[in-house]
Parts: C-alpha cells; structure tokens; sequence
C-alpha cells in the first residue's frame, strides 16, 4: 500500500498525517471502522463524486445523505482510538492532535 501525505503542512502538523494512516492501518478494530464509515465509496464514480464535493464545498460538503465532515470526525476517531490500543506506540498519538485542532475550529468536535 502507497500511503502518499499531504503537501506543505505547518510544521506543527509534521506528524499529524503519518499518525492518523498509522491509528487506521495497524489496528484492525479502527481499520474495520474506517471501511464501513466509507463503504458508500465503492466505485469509481462514487470516490470522483466525493472528490468533487470536497474540493466545493470541504468539510461542509454532503454526498447525499452523507456529511463529508461527520465523515472526517469518524475517520479521526478510528485513527485515535487504534492509537490509543497501541497502533503505533506511545509517540504516535500525539500527531493527531494537529488535526483535532483543526477540526475544532470548523466547529467539529471528537
């Protein structure tokens, strides 16, 4: 699997992207949580309609019933809680917290 970041980040946000692929992909309760939270992808066109959503409208965008932001917040919380189970170890958590914060001030809350 090619995992790829995200490009000209704060450096206080260094660690956020790395940490939330490693609270995703190396625990398998939060993995399971993020595969059914985007199981309304399941296509092509399904992921291009997404796209398009968040690129107009970010994280106050919908996709039919779905919400892009509640989306988001579900995808943050499975990353925190495989972190929290040990995904990663102790040092990996932290990086989350750049993405929390940013979360926050849309108006999100974990």
């Amino acid at each position: 699997i090619e995992v790829r970041s995200a490009d000209l980040q704060p450096d206080s946000w260094n660690f956020a992207v790395p940490s939330f692929w490693t609270g995703i992909l190396y625990d398998g309760d939060a993995l399971g949580a993020a595969l059914e939270a985007t199981s309304a992808f399941d296509s092509p066109t399904a992921w291009r309609e997404a796209l398009v959503e968040g690129a107009r409208h970010g994280l106050a965008g919908r996709l039919g019933r779905l919400d892009l932001g509640e989306l988001a917040l579900r995808m943050l919380r499975a990353a925190a809680q495989g972190l929290d189970r040990g995904a990663g170890g102790t040092d990996a958590a932290p990086g989350l917290r750049a993405l929390e914060s940013l979360a926050s001030r849309q108006g999100l809350t974990l």
